[in-house]
């Protein structure tokens, strides 16, 4: 600063001078013109001297001054080599006669790479030096040991929160809030206040493992203060397992749900099976009713005009036209008896059972004073089954049979007998047709026997007989 002054008043010591001559070269009016040229010259260099001098900064004056005083020391100086062997630079001198040194980077071996922190050291570094040393410590331990408790990943339990403020778990169930242990979790609170303000801590996780910690005072606070007849902390344990309770109670009730559910869909399917059956069978009914329903129409038909079977089978699904020899008997008219069985069945279409009761007044006959016996002969087509031998005139046989039916209109026929010297006498016959024994199945009949002897007295056109019958189709 000194040097700008001492050059700045040399410089207006020399444009006074140079203005004053022009000044009195003018006054005296000689040298008109080179007075005005000197006066002008002078004002331009005053200002440019002015601002060079004012505006140039200050890290070059010290180059400027050694260029215009010591040309050739800085050539000499170029010359020379640094300390490490290597040739310097024409800045080298300059450095070393202001007393300048290289940097440490430059001077020593590359710096090797630090290794990771700890998470505790790094917690030790983020506190900052506005703590002592055992305090920091303590406050990144702290921090460090509760980062998942207050990132809510591992929900603490009464029993640990004791330990957050260094404490153990006390033997009582409630205290007083002016108890000495409540005392001295307050005392624990405000030191842990003092660790972590954000004046003191300038760790990122402070201020939050600070709240943390105020919620679990206040935990333990609710938990043991005393109540009436139950502590809190009894009542939160209660509570706890009223919850376990409802959930099983819900589970429970769920499970017995899915149960219903099932129960109610298994008899859905047994229903819809039933259905299906009873469907199948009330189908396989109409059928029967229909085969029945033709063989009537067919019978009396032949009753009022005789006709011939022929080539064209009857109408119906379950109707046709079997051969003569499976129609009648032996020594009947082949041409006069049509006969219906079920469509596609090679065997019998069912099974008739039929109970044998009794015989009503029958004619007495007694034999040598002996009264004589009288039996019954069922028969189906060729299938025949013959009772027991009864004697009286009201013989009760009691006895069943079972025939094979193949047709539709098929007779069942029951022919009395009496016992003979020679051979036996018949008394009467009834014949029912298959489809009166159909109408009536399961129900006891009765029939009036048609009496076989022309000569026999009126009393033998009052015989009766008393069966039961029941057919099953296959």
């Amino acid at each position: 600063m000194k040097q700008r002054v001492w050059k700045l008043s040399l410089l207006t010591a020399g444009v006074w001078l140079v203005g004053s001559t022009a000044w009195c070269q003018l006054q005296s009016r000689q040298f008109a013109v080179t007075a005005t040229v000197l006066l002008l010259n002078a004002l331009v260099a005053g200002l440019a001297g002015a601002f060079f001098v004012l505006c140039k900064p200050p890290a070059e004056e010290p180059q400027a001054a050694q260029a215009a005083g010591g040309q050739g020391q800085g050539q000499g100086n170029s010359s020379e080599k640094s300390r490490d062997g290597k040739t310097a630079g024409p800045g080298a001198g300059l450095q070393r006669e202001g007393g300048r040194k290289a940097p440490a980077s430059q001077q020593g071996p590359p710096h090797k790479p630090k290794r990771p922190l700890s998470p505790k050291s790094a917690a030790c570094v983020l506190v900052g030096a506005r703590l002592s040393t055992e305090q920091a410590r303590t406050a990144a331990e702290k921090i460090v040991a509760l980062r998942l408790h207050v990132a809510g990943q591992q929900p603490p339990s009464l029993d640990l929160v004791w330990s957050f403020f260094d404490m153990p778990v006390p033997s009582g169930l409630a205290f007083d809030s002016q108890d000495q242990v409540f005392q001295s979790l307050k005392a624990k609170l405000n030191r842990q206040r003092l660790l972590f303000h954000p004046d003191k801590n300038c760790h990122p996780e402070a201020e939050l493992t600070f709240k943390f910690l105020e919620q679990c005072h206040q935990r333990l606070v609710r938990a043991f203060t005393r109540g009436g007849g139950e502590s809190v902390h009894q009542r939160t344990r209660r509570e706890e397992e009223e919850l376990k309770k409802e959930q099983e109670r819900r589970r429970q009730e769920k499970e017995e749900w899915r149960r219903i559910q099932e129960q109610r869909r298994q008899e859905e399917e047994q229903r819809a099976r039933d259905e299906e059956v009873r469907v199948r069978r009330t189908q396989m009914d109409k059928e029967r009713l229909q085969v029945m329903l033709q063989a009537k129409e067919a019978q009396s038909a032949l009753r009022v005009t005789q006709r011939t079977i022929s080539s064209n089978s009857l109408s119906g699904l379950f109707a046709a036209t079997c051969s003569p020899k499976a129609l009648v008997g032996a020594g009947q008219d082949d041409s006069e008896q049509p006969v219906f069985c079920l469509e596609g069945s090679a065997g019998s279409v069912g099974c008739l059972r039929v109970q044998l009761l009794a015989a009503k007044d029958l004619p007495a006959d007694w034999l040598f004073g002996a009264s004589v016996k009288s039996f019954a002969i069922a028969s189906v087509g060729s299938q025949q089954f013959t009772s027991p031998r009864m004697s009286g005139c009201n013989p009760e046989w009691s006895c069943s049979f079972e025939f094979d039916v193949h047709r539709v209109d098929t007779s069942f026929c029951v022919t009395v007998y009496r016992e003979g010297w020679f051979d036996d006498d018949p008394l009467g016959r009834v014949e029912i047709p298959f489809l009166d024994i159909e109408e009536w199945s399961g129900c006891q009949i009765g029939r009036v026997l048609q009496p076989l002897d022309p000569y026999q007295t009126s009393s033998a056109l009052c015989m009766a007989l008393e069966l039961k019958a029941s057919f099953e189709w296959f």
